[in-house]
């Protein structure tokens, strides 16, 4: 669960006239939003149910269960900082939905930013957000501060903080949080790692094969095996090291 962004979907009638539209935030891997039992306001899902009617909605967890597991605040030229939510409930999905997130700790700063409607985080899940000053989806309307501040993440109603983090100077291109996810320990990361776990090398070839392993396992490779990079997993007369080199597949 690492998307973050803010979407519309539209339903048009046959003469282009909007009929419906639905607007929603991240979501839970292998889950689908819906009208639970086909009635009311849409919730998190149960189970997808393609072309049937909809199962009741999920139990959601606590928000007091969610952590602002990494920040990166000084990302150096030409990239953008993030920020990093994890949930760590090992089972229960939570509504992100209407949680406040600011770097300005007055009053009026309660209001920076809000998680859009119908937005979600999974079971020791990740949430991420672009911390670029721009308004676009899966965006944060801020950047961060690379000589150090607060970052703190608030209830719905703004009145209770549910995570906060400070840090002081931080090094180009250097991530911090939590080791391991979700922990009371905070400090500098050995690897940036944004929407996945802290403890994951996101450039790790544990084969020495030449392609990193989540690309491996993103297409049903071994990452323990170093004689599938001589393959062809799709036919297509390229090995399958020529396609991860080439950003194809």
């Amino acid at each position: 669960d690492v998307c973050s962004s803010d979407l519309e979907l539209y339903l048009f009638d046959a003469t282009g006239h909007e009929i419906d539209r639905l607007r929603y935030g991240s979501q839970v891997a292998g889950k689908s939003i819906g009208r639970p039992s086909d009635l009311g306001s849409w919730a998190l899902l149960s189970s997808p149910t393609q072309g049937t009617g909809n199962p009741g909605a999920v139990q959601l967890g606590l928000v007091t269960s969610l952590r602002i597991n990494e920040w990166l605040a000084n990302a150096g030229p030409n990239k953008s900082d993030y920020v990093e939510l994890f949930n760590s409930s090992a089972l229960q999905s939570i509504s992100l939905a209407g949680l406040r997130l600011t770097d300005d700790l007055t009053t009026i700063g309660i209001n920076q930013f809000a998680i859009p409607a119908l937005s979600f985080i999974g079971p020791r899940s990740f949430a991420l957000f672009i911390a670029d000053g721009s308004p676009a989806v899966g965006h944060l309307p801020f950047n961060l501060d690379a000589d150090g501040e607060t970052l703190r993440l608030y209830r719905t109603t703004g009145s209770t903080i549910l995570n906060e983090v400070t840090w002081g100077i931080e090094t180009e291109g250097v991530s911090s949080g939590r080791l391991p996810d979700g922990a009371a320990t905070l400090g500098t990361l050995a690897f940036q790692s944004p929407g996945i776990s802290n403890q994951s090398n996101p450039n790790l070839d544990s084969d020495g094969d030449e392609m990193i392993d989540s690309w491996e396992l993103a297409h049903g490779l071994n990452p323990n095996d170093p004689a599938d990079a001589a393959l062809d997993a799709d036919d297509d007369e390229r090995s399958n090291l020529y396609e991860f080199r080439s950003g194809t597949n």
